[in-house]
């Protein structure tokens, strides 16, 4: 803490230098305080959505009130409103520690929400410490960004730092043994791994990156995995399923009722909305085809969406035009069939 570092240089600091220190303290234990009550007043906002439940650890929070907590600092990061924006979250002393502009730490939250999730604990980061969420954001220049968000959960709900990302899909089943254990047991202890709902022994494997090209770290990652599997003879259980893309490449996004839903790159020939369906694994048994949404980002800031009859353009009883062109940072979601 600030007291003890003032104690331990008591004998070299100068009384003014002191001085500082202890105001410093002061400021800090008056922010702390602050944020407490900021933060009291969105758990009443939100109703039920209330951080610490009877069947989670102590200091840890819940997944919905943790996403609940994104949107809100999302919704001020696109108003641009730092004041509220600096109060719900630690980005100002973050900002004042890596010499970085509270504005860029506030961009990395702006944009439209194409998806998020929060990840489950991980032995390097238990729900007694921290909360990580992956989301996917479109920005207005088309691009998406895919980040790593981490937050503090000891002392209050609070932004700890945020890095690129980029996941690739893994498959891994040893004849024995646990297969998220084992390769837990092979990758570094900060390395994000969340398995597939729904699959037998998929994985999702993230590579984050402070500069540079996370979709590199992600198959870098991959590789190192296998490669240290092999060691122990498990590599011949191992297989990369979906490699990770680049972040900044020409991309739309995917959701909903599809075999593979996330980004997907844009191949160099076009692609209209029922074939990105067809890219995307095709279509699951539950997808309502007849009502798939393209969203799209105009040049002012504004979404326009449009309903494509994916199951008559895949029998080829559209027009050209009621089959749209995917473009570069558009969001296809394929909704589910209600009968």
């Amino acid at each position: 803490s600030i007291m003890t570092e003032a104690m331990r240089l008591a004998a070299t600091k100068t009384p003014e230098e002191l001085q500082a220190l202890e105001n410093a303290r002061r400021k800090s234990e008056g922010g702390l305080a602050e944020h407490a009550r900021l933060q009291a007043g969105l758990k009443a906002s939100h109703g039920e959505g209330l951080p610490k439940t009877a069947a989670s650890p102590a200091g840890s929070y819940t997944a919905d009130y943790v996403e609940k907590f994104f949107r809100k600092m999302n919704a001020l990061a696109n108003e641009s409103n730092s004041e509220e924006f600096i109060k719900l979250t630690s980005a100002q002393a973050k900002a004042m520690r890596g010499n970085v502009a509270v504005a860029t730490v506030m961009e990395h939250f702006t944009g439209t929400i194409l998806s998020i999730e929060v990840l489950p604990p991980s032995p390097a980061f238990p729900a007694t410490a921290f909360a990580r969420v992956y989301a996917v954001t479109g920005k207005r220049d088309g691009v998406m960004d895919a980040r790593l968000f981490t937050f503090e959960t000891q002392r209050g709900l609070r932004y700890f730092d945020s890095y690129s990302a980029a996941e690739s899909r893994v498959e891994f089943r040893p004849e024995k043994g646990n297969a998220e254990g084992i390769l837990r047991a092979h990758l570094h202890g900060t390395t994000a791994l969340a398995p597939v709902p729904g699959t037998d022994g998929e994985f999702r494997l993230f590579g984050i990156a402070l500069s540079g090209d996370a979709g590199w770290s992600a198959n870098a990652t991959a590789t190192n995995l296998r490669t240290s599997l092999a060691k122990v003879g498990l590599d011949s259980a191992f297989r990369v399923v979906q490699p990770a893309i680049e972040r900044k490449a020409k991309s739309f996004f995917i959701s909903g009722q599809v075999g593979k839903p996330g980004i997907i790159v844009i191949p160099e020939q076009p692609v209209t909305v029922s074939m990105a369906v067809s890219i995307a694994g095709g279509p699951t048994r539950i997808a309502a085809l007849e009502k798939v949404e393209l969203h799209r980002v105009g040049a002012d800031g504004g979404t326009k969406t449009i309903t494509v009859d994916v199951k008559k353009a895949l029998a080829g009883k559209v027009a050209p035009e009621e089959d749209p062109v995917v473009l570069p940072g558009d969001k296809i979601n394929v909704p589910e069939s209600k009968f």
